[in-house]
């Protein structure tokens, strides 16, 4: 990896960081997905870009949930915790059934699948984040 794609990479890992902090709204999604696409511009490394992408959904999503605890009753908390397993291995399943088809249309282990299914499994982790933070504004 030359040094000036480590320093942008670097940067735009940094910058996406702290944006995964506060989960707050729909909008600190849509930043995750300016800063990937900054990331593109100025890299055109579309799979670590896109997996960095993921990697901050993933730690989104993570604080969502744990946001969302925080103002649950004990039953809602527990039913929470259900939902989540439930979810957890529908995106198991899902991640599964997309590298297959992917797998299946392209030749496997290149960049083009590996974006294909990083841009599906991204999609399926910010649906999930949407669903936390709206259950917390009800």
């Amino acid at each position: 990896m030359n040094r000036t794609f480590r320093l942008m990479f670097t940067g735009f890992l940094g910058v996406i960081t702290w944006h995964v902090l506060p989960a707050q709204s729909k909008g600190d999604i849509d930043k995750l997905y300016s800063d990937c696409q900054r990331c593109l511009d100025n890299t055109g490394y579309t799979e670590r870009c896109s997996s960095l992408l993921y990697n901050s959904l993933d730690s989104l999503l993570n604080k969502a949930y744990q946001q969302l605890q925080h103002t649950l009753t004990k039953d809602q908390k527990q039913q929470l915790v259900t939902e989540q397993k439930a979810w957890l291995k529908q995106r198991d399943q899902y991640f599964t059934k997309v590298k297959a088809e992917a797998e299946q249309q392209n030749p496997p282990d290149t960049e083009v699948t590996s974006t294909f299914i990083l841009e599906k499994e991204n999609e399926f982790v910010r649906n999930r984040i949407i669903e936390l933070i709206n259950k917390k504004l009800k």
